[in-house]
């Protein structure tokens, strides 16, 4: 019987990435299973920090007899801080020391406070030019120079964050501490040395006045802009009625999310933004998503049920995707999503119905007739963050 080529397992294998239970029996199956399997398997590093010696302790016995097998193959590292003590930091300085060493790391994503760990080692990793993505989640005192002069990152996520620098510089007046950025490595640097992005994933809501700055001082750099909504009431978000998409001049994809509890009702009149007040924007492609998480996947049927069944169109798809109006538009899509955290759990036949449900209720809202470019869909999908302890 002639053997599968390597390229085709190594492919089979990257598609169940996301099954660690699948990997881990793949790489007991034979020697060749494993070499192929083992950067794979071994390409995130989760680590979660508590402060009790009962639960470091054995991460430290088990840090040591994997480091040398595992690290090679981390291309992602996950760093959860709780409560730090003396032995979880050594932990991480050593794991971070070892990671560094390689010098093959290409994500970092840090949730808690940064000061916790040798800080001194999170910019010594930042300065490999693997480097692509930096995550910080809840992290409180980042030092400026982490963000100056990092050529190699591409994306920059932040939630939640607060940024220190040299007195009088404060953050949130000039950026977003919760958004998605995105770099190409050649756009010039702003006065702080802070490259500017050409994509932003962001939400404008009044207690971050520096989003609204970010966004007018980035615009003309802009190639992919995300505007977020959480709420459904206009209130709340900054008065950003001044712009539309034709202020972005360089601007080729703009997606627009709200993320509904009890109407499909937008807070902001997309067909405003999207063709301008003058003459219309140049964008290419379109998204408009309506997005509704639940902890229950009963929930999210019965939300269906009693706000979406009986909704009516919140704005004319005929008239948002116009291409008389948005000459160079080549696609776009008006999808809903909705998740829960047990999704997976339930079965696919009672799941598939429901589906079905969905997806005519939304062909009804936004029919396509004349709108080929257009995509109109449901996404049902199981969300959440999950760290798998070290």
């Amino acid at each position: 019987m002639p053997e599968l080529p390597t390229e085709i397992i190594n492919k089979t294998m990257e598609e169940l990435s996301d099954s660690h239970r699948t990997l881990h029996n793949c790489m007991l199956t034979c020697r060749r299973f494993r070499d192929i399997v083992k950067p794979i398997f071994h390409f995130d590093m989760y680590i979660e920090l508590r402060g009790s010696e009962r639960h470091v302790l054995p991460k430290m016995v088990r840090l040591f007899e994997v480091l040398d097998e595992v690290t090679p193959h981390v291309r992602a590292l996950f760093l959860v801080l709780t409560e730090v003590d003396g032995l979880s930091r050594l932990l991480a300085d050593i794991t971070l020391s070892t990671l560094f060493t390689l010098g093959k790391l290409k994500e970092i994503h840090i949730k808690g406070r940064i000061e916790r760990v040798n800080p001194h080692i999170i910019i010594d990793l930042l300065s490999l030019p693997s480097i692509q993505l930096l995550s910080l989640d809840g992290t409180a005192r980042v030092p400026l120079s982490i963000l100056q002069k990092r050529p190699s990152i591409r994306t920059l996520k932040l939630r939640n964050c607060s940024i220190t620098g040299p007195a009088p510089f404060k953050f949130r007046e000039r950026y977003s501490t919760d958004a998605d950025y995105g770099f190409d490595g050649n756009t010039p640097l702003d006065e702080n040395d802070i490259p500017y992005p050409v994509s932003l994933a962001i939400e404008l809501t009044k207690r971050r006045l520096g989003d609204l700055t970010l966004l007018q001082s980035s615009a003309k750099f802009l190639t992919s802009l995300t505007l977020v909504h959480f709420s459904h009431d206009p209130k709340e978000y900054l008065q950003y009625s001044h712009l539309t998409a034709e202020d972005f001049p360089s601007l080729v994809t703009l997606s627009i999310v709200f993320h509904i509890a009890f109407s499909l009702k937008p807070p902001m009149d997309v067909l405003r933004f999207v063709k301008g007040r003058k003459q219309a924007s140049k964008i290419k492609h379109l998204h408009i998503t309506f997005d509704h998480e639940t902890c229950l996947y009963e929930d999210m049927m019965d939300y269906f049920t009693t706000s979406i069944e009986s909704a009516t169109a919140p704005f004319s798809i005929k008239e948002v995707f116009d291409r008389k109006v948005l000459t160079c538009l080549e696609g776009g899509s008006c999808k809903l999503v909705m998740s829960s955290e047990d999704f997976t759990e339930h079965n696919p036949r009672e799941v598939l119905p429901f589906k079905h449900r969905v997806e005519k209720k939304m062909k009804t809202l936004f029919p396509t007739d004349g709108l080929a470019w257009v995509e109109v869909g449901v996404n049902l999908e199981e969300r959440y963050w999950d760290f798998i302890d070290f």
